[in-house]
């Protein structure tokens, strides 16, 4: 993560929350592909290695929207094909490791390939 925004102007602390909600709500979708699984990943990862406690207690919040029956709307997949149980990793149910990452700070992202 400092790698990734060791060349850049605006500082990571400062960069890493416009990215992970650039519209300040969670996305439609909750997989990790680019649903709000992803988002929560982010912000968690760079809570975690840029040392930055509101990135990750953003995390939780967005965590705390994807538990069914504690957000406005049950676990969302991708519409159309994949609207039915899809057990794969990026696009599918598996986004369901990064609310794991909340809650046990030793899992690895995989997101990250660690």
């Amino acid at each position: 993560m400092r790698a990734l925004c060791a060349n850049a102007s605006t500082p990571p602390q400062r960069t890493v929350p416009r990215s992970g909600t650039p519209t300040g709500r969670v996305p439609g979708y909750d997989h990790a592909c680019c649903g709000a699984a992803s988002r929560l990943e982010l912000l968690l990862t760079a809570g975690r290695q840029l040392d930055v406690p509101h990135h990750e207690q953003h995390a939780g919040r967005i965590a705390r929207t994807l538990v069914p029956g504690t957000g406005d709307q049950p676990w969302a997949l991708q519409s159309g094909a994949w609207a039915r149980p899809n057990p794969t990793l990026f696009r599918g149910l598996g986004g369901g490791y990064a609310l794991l990452r909340v809650s046990n700070p030793a899992l690895p992202s995989v997101l990250l390939f660690e």
